[in-house]
């Protein structure tokens, strides 16, 4: 997958068992889709569930790309 405009952002994931949330980047999210992570704060097992994310990411990316190539085409 390609680098998305996005990736680097930090995102609270929410633990369901005590409500904090952890850290994380797009990237990492996106990568760990499936998987699980120990909650920093109260040690519970966390399901990462980022398919909907990816896909609203993927719409965000592809529009920026298009407008890149649009405003490269005004450049000319």
């Amino acid at each position: 997958m390609s680098r998305g405009v996005l990736d680097g952002v930090e995102i609270d994931l929410p633990c369901p068992s005590c409500k904090r949330g952890t850290k994380r980047t797009v990237a990492w999210a996106t990568a760990n889709n499936g998987r699980t992570h120990e909650c920093r704060w109260c040690g519970a097992s966390v399901q990462v569930d980022s398919s909907q994310a990816t896909r609203e990411l993927g719409k965000v990316n592809r529009a920026f790309d298009d407008l890149k190539r649009t405003l490269g085409r005004l450049g000319r």
